[in-house]
């Protein structure tokens, strides 16, 4: 596109130039067409930099969906890894109470036969 606007310049420029025309008009027109080229050249900078502030917004909103997505299931791990160490220390806890009541209930029983 830029390539085709330089080229459509340069060949009004040299058009010009040696179109048969009094000065001031050949300045003249020469300022119009220059001032056409700076206002095109213009809005397509204003377009592409309008096109890379909406890209430069869509990643930062990506981004943040990312993040929340991230964060939520970091934070379910984070629950269901807590709630297993809940439930591994309440298993051990029983296990304990269990193991104990055991050696007591072992402990009885060979007190008993040792005095029959």
């Amino acid at each position: 596109m830029k390539g085709l606007l330089f080229a459509g310049a340069v060949g009004y420029l040299i058009g010009t130039l040696f179109a048969p025309k009094k000065g001031s008009l050949l300045r003249t027109e020469l300022m119009k067409h220059f001032d056409q080229l700076t206002d095109d050249g213009a809005e397509m900078l204003d377009d592409r930099l309008n096109d890379g502030k909406q890209l430069v917004a869509d990643v930062v909103e990506k981004g943040g969906e990312v993040k929340a997505a991230a964060t939520k299931k970091f934070s379910n791990v984070t629950a269901a890894a807590g709630r297993a160490g809940q439930i591994a220390g309440e298993t051990f806890e029983h296990l304990g109470s269990d193991v104990n009541a055991i050696v007591d209930q072992s402990k009885n029983v060979l007190n008993n036969d040792s005095h029959n």
